[in-house]
């Protein structure tokens, strides 16, 4: 070996033991000279996961105004497993005054119950006792930090030791020291208590669990003030996003809301949620929970036995580098629904229950969906939301339910246009075949009245629109026959759900033979003469109307509805954008669907079933802007026969000598503008009697609602 080799084994040897010199003395530092210190230390403290929340994904509108955020809460948590022990300090004080488990075990019961009942008694823990004892007892209480402990010297060589009941740390004296923070009814926090208790059994007892939502910022002051003083143990308070429902009622069916999750909800998703988080339980937040739901973030760090938290160097050297997770935000919904239009539509509805929705001809994007009555989805976000959802429970109008897309209706005379379609589908009739209206239709013995009992006369498919007659269609959906009439209709989306992203949707009801076979074992010749005046059977949801009379309107085209254009994340990136689908279509060379447009464009004028729009006081501002504008309304009323009248008793009676629940619903349906429509509107009024009194001039405002907004667009647009 050469003596530079020889020089070179012996550098790294000495580099050895230079590295095992350092590990030896470090490990002399941490053991010998340290090590009663650190043993304190980590025999005094916990490692805590701290949840850092996420923000939820903001729900904004089509102009990217928001209409669901979040806003800073502070949430409290209890992780039993650190919560005082009072045997536990009982036992230590018991060590140098010599008291046998046993009475240790029964002072720790006698304490708990006189802390629950908020007694301010004190106890007697040991009498004559040496003063040296008393010192000991002293010395254990400052170093383990127990309070409540008062020592009484009684002479020169004896004394005694006393527990002051509401000051000693139990689970009892933190509940009591909690409410005195957060006030409130004491029932109330012990309810919330038990509840987060339940949910920390077994391995459970050591990871935080949600005592309280949303304290306030007040409460949180005071109880982190508590805790940096190190009397609350066990107890953090977490920042948090809340969901805030910016403008209340608006768009509350669409829009829906979320809740904290329940037991039922953390068995089944376990995984994804943990106590205290929401969850999205109706509308968008629901079908989009996923997209909207980010991922909360963890903060691993050091506490000592009173829940404070250890200084950055010591997380540092017990933790290391890896001590944060951080959260990741929800991506936000732009829908869409116009918020300013949206609005409109809550405000002109005057009706007690019922829907409106409004809707873009040639894409099916909804720009706006109420349901009514609404109610404010910020009171269901609360989690003492109990009375005020059994409030919406037990209302008889039905307000958590979207009527637009969850009920479905008899659809009365806004049906005709797709019986006239079926019948030129067919080839039964042309636009200028004729039939005859002598005020009645007969099959044997059975005879149904038009709603004009002296007949219209001789009548062709835009007239018969037009006026609305009965017989007209009776003959032809007789001679179509229920399954011919039933095809094209089912072409039209009725009978079947239409795909729209929002929870419970209705099929409606398309009969046909073999569901007439199914329910009553027979089909008669007059089913189908019920159903070409949208009676019978036949039932069909504002949002299958919506999308058909789209369909009318662009010439056959049947899309499906849709509310969310855009999916952004945090930094407002597009990541998802939705386009237009056709769910189907109906081209027929034979079919111009002018002529039904045509027909439906008198709907207004003198013998038209919405003619009181331009003459009734109360409609003065229609009937002017209808005039200045030079605006013609094309639409169809509809009356909808909730209970069958006497074959005497005529339609047009009396609202006010009826009672509510057996009036006719009230329908109208809207094509805006004539001479390229652009939106469709479908206004459905539960129990509101006349379409053409109650419907229209709310659609007829909403049209115009629209228009002051798109004028400028449609003016160019029609030159």
């Amino acid at each position: 070996m050469t003596a530079k080799a020889s020089r070179k084994i012996s550098g790294f040897l000495l580099l050895i033991f230079l590295a095992f010199f350092l590990l030896a003395a470090r490990l002399f530092y941490l053991q010998i000279l340290r090590g009663d210190s650190y043993l304190e230390r980590s025999e005094s403290n916990f490692i805590q996961e701290r949840v850092i929340k996420h923000s939820r994904g903001k729900i904004l509108d089509r102009d990217g105004l928001a209409l669901a955020d979040n806003r800073t809460a502070y949430d409290l948590y209890i992780t039993f497993a650190l919560l005082p022990d009072s045997r536990k300090n009982l036992r230590l004080l018991a060590q140098p005054i010599n008291m046998p488990s046993k009475e240790v075990v029964d002072l720790d019961k006698k304490l708990r119950a006189m802390a629950s009942a908020n007694s301010n008694e004190k106890i007697i823990l040991k009498s004559n006792l040496s003063i040296e004892q008393c010192k000991k007892v002293s010395e254990i209480t400052r170093t383990k930090m127990i309070a409540g402990v008062e020592i009484e010297r009684l002479d020169s060589s004896r004394c005694q030791v006393s527990l002051a009941c509401l000051e000693f740390q139990s689970q009892a004296q933190t509940f009591n020291f909690l409410f005195e923070l957060l006030g409130g009814k004491r029932s109330q926090l012990d309810e919330l208590w038990q509840k987060a208790q339940k949910k920390s059994q077994g391995l459970a007892r050591f990871k935080p669990s949600l005592l309280m939502a949303d304290i306030g910022f007040d409460a949180y002051a005071r109880i982190e003030n508590a805790i940096s003083l190190g009397t609350l143990a066990g107890v953090t308070v977490v920042p948090s996003q809340r969901r805030r429902y910016v403008y209340g009622d608006l768009a509350t069916h669409v829009i829906g809301f979320v809740n904290q999750v329940s037991l039922a909800d953390l068995q089944e998703k376990g995984a994804l949620y943990r106590g205290g988080d929401y969850i999205g339980r109706t509308g968008l937040e629901a079908t989009y929970e996923s997209t909207l739901r980010g991922r909360d973030g963890i903060e691993r760090v050091v506490v000592d036995a009173k829940g404070r938290r250890y200084d950055e160097a010591w997380e540092q050297a017990l933790l290391g580098g890896e001590r944060t997770m951080e959260p990741v935000a929800g991506e936000s919904l732009k829908l869409s629904i116009d918020a300013n239009l949206q609005r409109s539509v809550q405000e002109l509805f005057s009706g007690k229950s019922g829907s409106v929705v409004v809707s873009e001809v040639g894409t099916g994007f909804i720009l706006a969906m109420a349901s009514f009555p609404g109610f404010n989805s910020n009171n269901l976000v609360s989690a003492d939301n109990s009375k005020f959802f059994q409030t919406l429970l037990d209302d008889k109008a039905k307000p958590l339910r979207n009527k637009a897309v969850q009920d479905h209706y008899a659809p009365g005379s806004i049906y005709k246009p797709f019986v006239g379609i079926a019948g030129v589908n067919r080839r039964l009739i042309t636009s200028s075949y004729r039939h005859y209206c002598s005020g009645t239709y007969q099959i044997h013995r059975t005879v149904w009245r038009c709603f004009k009992r002296e007949g219209h006369g001789s009548i062709a498919l835009v007239e018969a629109l037009k006026v609305s007659c009965d017989s007209y269609f009776y003959e032809l959906g007789h001679r179509l026959g229920l399954d011919a009439l039933s095809d094209v209709t089912l072409l039209f989306g009725f009978g079947l759900k239409t795909e729209i992203p929002l929870l419970g949707e209705t099929n409606g009801i398309v009969p046909t033979k073999e569901y007439y076979k199914k329910r009553l074992g027979y089909v008669a010749p007059g089913f189908v003469v019920n159903m070409a005046i949208g009676q019978g059977d036949l039932s069909v949801s504002p949002i299958q109307v919506a999308m058909a009379y789209g369909a009318i309107a662009n010439g056959g085209t049947v899309y499906k509805p849709q509310i969310v254009k855009e999916i952004t994340n945090d930094q407002g990136e597009v990541v998802r954008k939705f386009e237009s689908t056709v769910r189907s279509s109906l081209s027929d060379s034979a079919l111009r669907f002018d002529d039904v447009l045509q027909g439906l464009s008198f709907v207004t004028d003198p013998s038209g079933s919405a003619y009181s729009l331009r003459y009734r006081p109360e409609f003065s501002d229609i009937a002017k802007w209808l005039k200045d504008e030079n605006i013609i309304v094309v639409g169809k009323t509809g009356t909808a026969q909730v209970v069958k009248l006497a074959k005497h008793v005529k339609h047009l009676y009396n609202l006010d000598e009826v009672p509510y629940e057996q009036r006719d619903h009230a329908w109208f349906v809207g094509v805006f503008p004539k001479e390229a429509p652009k939106i469709v509107v479908v206004v459905m009024v539960e129990h509101g009697g006349f379409g053409g009194s109650t419907s229209a001039p709310i659609a007829v405002r909403v049209m115009k609602s629209w228009y002051e907004k798109n004028k400028s667009t449609i003016v160019a647009a029609m030159r």
